[in-house]
C-alpha cells in the first residue's frame, strides 16, 4: 500500500513473486489453489465509493475511478499467478487453480422489461465484473460494463472510459485462467432499473450501482436469518440460480462451492435449528444443480469455526463449532449443526428432517 496497492500496476509483478514463493513452500500440500477470494467485495469495498469502507479504504472520492484499475490490476495479477503455476509447477505438483467469486443471486422487481433489464446488467457488474475475463469465451469484460461506464464516462465529460482495456495478449492469458470456479453464496437481491432522478450523491449507493443504472433491495416477505443484521435471508432456491447462471452463461465450467452459511440466530445458542434448516435446504438445491447438469466438485460450509469476520469482527459467528474468545485457549464447543452436518457427510443424505 505505500506504493499505492492495487492501483499500482507493479503489483502484478509483486504478486506473481508472492505466488511463485507460496507454490515452492506449500506446492507438495496444497492441491487447490485460490487466487483471490471475492474480489468484488474486496474492490468495491476497499476501493470504491460506499460508505462501510474495508481495507485499505480511503478512496471514496475517487472511488468512481479507482476501483475499476485496482479490479483490472486485480485481474492481471490472478493470470500472472495462474501461468506460474501452470509454467513452473503444475505439471510436477499435480495441482489445480481457480478463483473465488462472491456474488448474490439478482431478481427482477416486477415484470417490466426495464427491471429484467437491469437484473441482467447488476449481474454483470457483480459476478460477471471478474467472471467474463476468466470463464466467458471471448473473455474480456461483459459488454453491458463497457457500454454503461463508457456512456457515463462520457457525460462526466471524460475522454476516455473509467473502465480500463484489455491487450488481446492480457484478454487471451485472461481466458481460460481457472481450472475451476470457487462460488460463495450468501444473499439474493430484488433488482430494478433506475430512474433518471435517482443518480444523485449517496454515500450509500455503491459506483457499480450508478453505473449499472439499478436499484437493488430486499423483499421485506423474505425471512432474515439474523433480523438486526438483516443481510442474509432464507432463499435457498437462489444458490441453484446462482450456479445455473454459470452453468448457462460460462459453458458450465467446474464449480467448487467455496461458502456457504449464515451466522447465529439470537437466542438459539448451541442448539442452532436454524442453521441447521439453512443447511440443509441449501444442500438439496445443490443436489437439483448437480441434476440440472452443473459440474459441481465439492461443497465447504462457511465455516468450521467462529472466527474473525471482515468489519463485523467476533461479532458475528458463522461457526459448526462455538469459540470462546474470552477463554485464552479459546475453547471450542460443537454447535447442534455440527452433528448434522457430520450426519450429512456420512448417510450422504439430507431428507432426514428430524433435527
Amino acid at each position: 500500500m505505500d506504493r499505492g496497492g492495487f492501483l499500482n500496476r507493479e503489483i502484478i509483478e509483486h504478486f506473481g513473486e508472492y505466488a511463485r514463493f507460496c507454490y515452492q513452500t506449500f506446492g507438495n500440500k496444497v492441491k487447490k489453489w485460490i487466487t483471490f477470494n471475492e474480489p468484488t467485495f474486496v474492490i468495491q469495498a476497499g476501493y470504491g465509493g460506499i460508505s462501510y469502507q474495508q481495507a485499505p479504504g480511503g478512496f471514496r472520492p475517487h472511488g468512481d475511478w479507482a476501483q475499476y484499475i485496482a479490479g483490472h490490476h486485480l485481474l492481471l495479477s490472478h493470470s500472472k499467478a495462474v501461468e506460474i503455476f501452470r509454467t513452473e509447477f503444475q505439471s510436477a505438483q499435480k495441482g489445480q487453480i481457480g478463483i473465488a467469486l462472491g456474488g448474490h443471486w439478482c431478481i427482477p422487481f416486477s415484470e417490466s422489461q426495464e427491471d429484467i433489464d437491469a437484473t441482467r446488467r447488476e449481474l454483470m457488474f457483480n459476478t460477471g465484473w471478474f467472471a467474463h475475463p476468466i470463464f466467458y469465451k471471448d473473455g474480456d469484460y461483459p459488454i453491458e460494463m463497457k457500454e454503461r461506464v463508457w456512456k457515463r464516462s462520457k457525460v462526466e465529460g471524460r475522454v476516455k472510459s473509467r473502465l480500463p482495456e484489455f491487450s488481446k495478449e492480457e484478454i487471451e492469458k485472461l481466458k481460460g485462467s481457472a481450472d475451476f470456479v470457487g462460488v460463495n453464496y450468501y444473499m439474493g437481491k430484488l433488482v430494478r432499473d433506475r430512474k433518471p432522478d435517482e443518480y444523485g450523491a449517496n454515500e450509500n449507493t455503491s459506483v457499480s450501482e450508478l453505473d449499472a443504472g439499478v436499484v437493488t433491495s430486499s423483499d421485506p416477505t423474505w425471512i432474515s436469518i439474523d433480523p438486526p443484521h438483516g443481510w442474509i435471508y432464507h432463499n435457498p432456491h437462489f444458490l441453484r440460480g446462482v450456479l445455473n447462471f454459470y452453468r448457462t452463461e460460462y459453458n458450465n465450467p467446474t464449480i467448487l462451492i467455496t461458502e456457504v452459511g449464515c451466522m447465529d440466530t439470537k437466542g438459539e445458542g448451541l442448539n442452532d435449528r436454524t442453521r441447521i434448516k439453512h443447511m440443509r435446504d441449501h444442500l438439496i438445491e445443490v443436489a437439483q444443480a448437480i441434476n440440472d447438469g452443473c459440474k459441481i466438485v465439492g461443497y465447504t460450509h462457511w465455516t468450521l469455526l467462529d472466527n474473525f469476520e471482515w468489519a463485523s469482527g467476533y461479532s458475528l459467528r458463522f461457526g459448526l463449532y462455538h469459540v470462546d474468545f474470552e477463554d485464552p485457549a479459546r475453547k471450542r464447543t460443537p454447535k447442534a449443526s455440527s452433528e448434522f452436518y457430520k450426519k450429512v457427510i456420512a448417510e450422504r443424505s439430507v431428507e432426514d428432517s428430524n433435527n
